[in-house]
């Protein structure tokens, strides 16, 4: 058993050994890190959706646009009326354009932001792993150590009355057989 991975610890009168992970701050740290990071992801979503909502109100305000443009051109309406719709309507669509790149800008920087965090979790997920192998490792060998003194008390109950000269009151069990009676 490894005394880095036990904590002593006084419980009504009985010292206990509690396991300890000797890396727990490295975990902490790559968990506070993982949650940043997810929350830059997320910081990154509402953008996303905020630069698609104001997409759609372009688009929205180019319909609008040729929709009074052809109206003007319907009507007798001046041709300097027209001609102001008109330029309207392209310095909309150049800005749906640069809009556009404003969005696959933003979802590169989503992808890359999620990457990270996939890697954050990664590097969590592998120290997490190792804490709990040695955990199991730590509780097996307690569980062992408890079962070595199980056993040294239960063969010095049929020993004690062999060195008195009695008979023990039950003959010991052979390796993995249990006591009691069995049911059928």
């Amino acid at each position: 058993m490894h005394n880095w991975m036990l904590k002593r610890v006084q419980h009504d009168g009985v010292v206990v050994r509690k396991f300890r992970f000797k890396l727990q701050t490295l975990l902490d740290h790559r968990r506070a890190k993982e949650e940043l990071l997810q929350a830059q992801l997320g910081a990154i979503i509402r953008e996303e959706s905020a630069e698609l909502a104001r997409l759609d109100r372009l688009r929205q305000r180019l319909t609008r646009a040729w929709t009074a443009l052809e109206t003007a051109l319907n009507v007798d309406t001046s041709p300097a009326e027209v001609l102001r719709l008109d330029e309207y309507a392209k310095t909309l669509r150049d800005d749906i354009k640069v809009q556009h790149l404003t969005i696959e800008a933003v979802r590169e920087r989503l992808e890359a932001k999620r990457v990270e965090v996939t890697e954050a979790m990664k590097e969590r997920k592998v120290i997490e792993a190792l804490r709990d192998k040695q955990e199991r490792e730590y509780l097996s060998a307690h569980m062992r150590a408890d079962q070595a003194v199980l056993d040294e008390m239960a063969s010095l109950r049929y020993v004690t009355p062999l060195v008195r000269g009695e008979t023990p009151l039950h003959p010991p069990l052979a390796r993995g057989e249990r006591g009691g009676s069995r049911r059928m």
